[in-house]
């Protein structure tokens, strides 16, 4: 269960990565082999150019193109990672209803199990830029027919008052906030259609309007 559930983390980390940081066009393979998994992490590696402004009085100001070098893995997790960097958000809202040997897609609230990739597509930059996370519990059937779900994710902006963020010393505060931001713990509300069961937007935090982006619910299977 722990070996699955670091799994699950990090391809949220790396899904979360590539909703937030690149726009990704139609995948035509899934298949994930160290190989592959090289590949995929070499191209999705971006050239950053670094300043240094503040460099000691006798050494110049540094600029420099700077890349990882590519490096072959049999790293599970690695391969994991760089799947979900593959797969994410269109693949996975194209998978067939029995899936594809890698992922499974979750089409009704109650198919939803802990360990399940929540993808919230995004609308353009300025307005929702996508968010991923990790389903991490059992489904609460609220009042007004929505569900409260515990989720795992990456956000400065927490799940209510109750969020892990908010208490928890090793999150970092954003600057001028009293919460933490990173890795944590806390609480969503999921809107469903009333007839077919299918999960359709999520809300930030229970009692408020949901987020107006689809979402894609998906199981990954190895």
């Amino acid at each position: 269960m722990r070996a699955r559930l670091f799994v699950a983390l990090a391809a949220a980390a790396a899904a979360l990565a590539a909703a937030l940081a690149v726009s990704l066009g139609d995948v035509h393979t899934g298949a994930v082999a160290s190989t592959v998994a090289t590949a995929s992490m070499t191209a999705s590696t971006t050239t950053q150019t670094t300043t240094s402004s503040s460099a000691p009085a006798d050494r110049p100001p540094v600029t420099a193109s700077v890349q990882a070098p590519p490096a072959p893995s049999n790293s599970r997790v690695f391969a994991a990672v760089s799947q979900a960097f593959q797969t994410i958000a269109d693949y996975l809202g194209a998978l067939p209803a029995g899936g594809n040997g890698l992922w499974r897609p979750i089409t009704h609230v109650r198919q939803i199990e802990p360990g399940d990739l929540i993808i919230m597509k995004k609308i353009n930059s300025k307005t929702f830029v996508g968010h991923a996370l990790i389903a991490a519990s059992a489904k609460l059937l609220l009042a007004n027919g929505t569900f409260a779900l515990n989720v795992f994710d990456s956000t400065g902006q927490t799940h209510g008052p109750d969020d892990s963020r908010n208490w928890d010393t090793r999150t970092t505060p954003l600057k001028g906030a009293s919460n933490g931001s990173g890795l944590g713990f806390g609480t969503i509300q999921l809107w469903v259609n009333l007839q077919s069961g299918t999960p359709e937007q999520i809300s930030w935090q229970i009692g408020r309007g949901p987020v107006q982006t689809p979402i894609v619910i998906a199981r990954a299977l190895h």
